[in-house]
């Protein structure tokens, strides 16, 4: 499919798989106009949905997590990363800053509600929260997208 930009690959990704916008969209859960908007507005697939939509999504399209966001697919050497795992590394970072305020500032998100409850905040966050928390903890947020492609369950 080559290096496209998200919008055309959602866009292709949707015919290839025989979808209409309208179909899509009801089954994800948002309204037909929320779905277009993620073929025409860049950034709009990760600003807007979070991961159990994204997750719905590459499972319609018949695609991997990390290909749907970026056209490619996650290399072997990425390990899974568990919510569990985040929220873990998280309170081992805190342990030297004993700051949540200045992680949360740094990132630009909020982590204290994700601390809690890990397991159900997790599926609730957009991708950002997952790429710029990883990246403050030094880990590669690919294991995160990994995690959630190898949960198989409806």
């Amino acid at each position: 499919m080559g290096k496209m930009n998200e919008m055309d690959r959602l866009k292709t990704l949707r015919i290839k798989a025989g979808q209409d916008a309208e179909g899509l969209a009801d089954q994800i859960g948002i309204t037909a106009d929320w779905y277009l908007d993620l073929e025409r507005e860049p950034g709009e697939l990760e600003a807007s949905l979070d991961l159990t939509q994204l997750r719905k999504l590459a499972i319609l399209l018949n695609v991997g997590l990390a290909f749907l966001l970026t056209g490619e697919t996650i290399p072997d050497s990425v390990p899974n990363l568990t919510f569990l795992e985040v929220a873990r590394r998280i309170r081992l970072h805190l342990e030297h800053s004993k700051d949540v305020q200045s992680l949360e500032e740094k990132t630009g998100w909020e982590v204290a509600g994700f601390l809690k409850n890990p397991d159900a905040e997790g599926w609730d966050q957009r991708t950002g929260f997952f790429r710029d928390v990883c990246r403050e903890l030094d880990l590669d947020w690919r294991g995160v997208l990994r995690y959630c492609e190898s949960i198989r369950d409806e």
